[in-house]
């Protein structure tokens, strides 16, 4: 079982995008909300090596295994792999 987690801000239409597609696809996800801690952002940012947002990460719930997805456009290029 997986799950996915969207670090992001309410104002970036991706991050909404992204939001909008795990809703569409009936995907477990949990979105990171950032839009009031700018400096929190930009130390997700930096950790996990992104300049924009959303960062989204696949995250399984049986190992606990998480992996980097990216940004929007990884996400759909990720998930029509397996079409």
């Amino acid at each position: 079982m997986v799950r996915y987690l969207l670090y992001g801000r309410d104002t970036c239409p991706f991050c909404n995008h992204a939001e909008d597609y795990f809703i569409s696809a009936g995907l477990e996800y949990h979105y990171l909300n950032m839009s009031t801690e700018p400096a929190e952002i930009a130390r997700c940012k930096e950790f996990f090596g992104r300049e924009t947002v959303p960062i989204i990460l696949e995250n399984c719930l049986t190992t606990g295994k998480t992996k980097m997805i990216g940004g929007y456009s990884d996400l759909m290029e990720y998930v029509c792999q397996d079409d």
